[in-house]
């Protein structure tokens, strides 16, 4: 069997999803990241977009059943709101197992029920068919999944204890590194645990003048990233967690920007696909 790695975009905003007519261009929900290979699923976070890849899922009618593997970086409501409304998790013929950056002396699946069961949703998250079980994964630790990939965390810069990800799949290596604020501690391990990336994919909530009224909420702005994408040799950079308030228009003027200074990063899209 061939072996690859597809990387797709299902959801691209930060803090709040965006459904308006001005923003569909790059997208409106909420972060959603999914890398498939012939035997795995990985989905990086649970915002809004998991829904529709849940659908899409569902569709394929003719494709094999794989392991569904949930990863998530923290448990802010953005990054797990479509995680009860992902229709595969109530399919038998499914298995999905969770994991995720949980908060010191907390069990994942508890902290995600706070939300995902009564009195916020009517069913629990252990209840549902598919669900196979989840696991915490704390900074500076590895976790190996189903598929033969590996997984390092990674301390990130934003509140709740949020780790970035370095994944190691079918000999490609892929930097999820979502709210981060970039200070001197991070910058300096994510040049050593994203040096030569296949692709990063990092938060771009700000342009640099919003970027400075907003310093300490845990977001960077876009040149600091492509400063560090350079330095990193990364072969592919997906900028991505925009801030809602930002339309279609506004997006394009930072992608042209972004590619006169790094030619091979792009704004990510819902629907944007790569296939490493």
């Amino acid at each position: 069997m061939e072996k690859y790695v597809n990387v797709t975009c299902w959801g691209s905003r930060g803090s709040c999803a965006a459904p308006h007519t001005n923003r569909m261009e790059y997208g409106g929900n909420t972060s959603c990241f999914v890398i498939e290979t012939e035997s795995v699923i990985l989905i990086l976070d649970a915002g809004s977009g998991i829904v529709p890849f849940g659908d899409a899922l569902i569709g394929r009618r003719t494709e094999l059943r794989k392991e569904i593997c949930l990863l998530f970086g923290h448990l802010h409501l953005d990054h797990i709101i479509g995680l009860p409304s992902f229709k595969p998790i109530y399919r038998p013929e499914y298995r999905v197992w969770i994991y995720g950056g949980g908060r010191t002396g907390g069990i994942l699946e508890e902290q995600l029920e706070a939300v995902f069961g009564p009195p916020y949703w009517p069913v629990r998250l252990r209840d549902c068919p598919a669900y196979a079980g989840s696991r915490g994964i704390m900074a500076g630790t590895g976790i190996e999944l189903p598929g033969d990939i590996s997984v390092r965390a990674v301390k990130a810069n934003h509140p709740d204890q949020t780790v970035s990800y370095v994944i190691f799949i079918n000999g490609k290596k892929i930097v999820y590194a979502l709210d981060c604020e970039l200070d001197q501690e991070t910058e300096r391990e994510l040049l050593f645990f994203a040096a030569d990336a296949d692709l990063l994919i990092c938060d771009a909530q700000y342009s640099q003048e919003d970027y400075e009224v907003h310093r300490g909420w845990g977001h960077s702005a876009w040149p600091q990233w492509a400063g560090l994408a350079a330095q990193c040799n990364v072969r592919e950079v997906w900028l991505s967690h925009y801030a809602w308030e930002y339309c279609d228009e506004d997006l394009r003027t930072l992608e042209n920007k972004l590619k006169k200074v790094l030619p091979r990063a792009s704004c990510a899209k819902e629907g944007m696909e790569i296939r490493l």
